[in-house]
């Protein structure tokens, strides 16, 4: 019998197998993708950000500034307002 860690590692967890329909999870990322939007609207200084999804639906989300994309060089120029 194979534990339930073995299980996690070759199937994904529990609660990844589950089904969600493709419309209900369209509505969801476009409800996230507008908060973050209304993030970034009342913070000036934020110029963009990155999502990470991990295998157990975690979310991982990173705003880049003005001031941090200027200090990464002349590669990442300073789109403006």
């Amino acid at each position: 019998m194979s534990s339930e860690a073995d299980e996690q590692r070759e199937h994904g967890p529990r609660h990844a197998k589950a089904d969600v329909p493709s419309d209900e999870l369209e509505g969801w990322l476009r409800e996230f993708h507008r908060l973050l939007v209304k993030i970034a609207a009342k913070h000036a200084e934020i110029v963009s950000w990155s999502v990470s999804v991990g295998t157990d639906f975690s979310l991982e989300v990173n705003f880049a500034s003005r001031k941090a994309r200027a200090e990464q060089g002349p590669d990442y120029p300073d789109p403006g307002p």
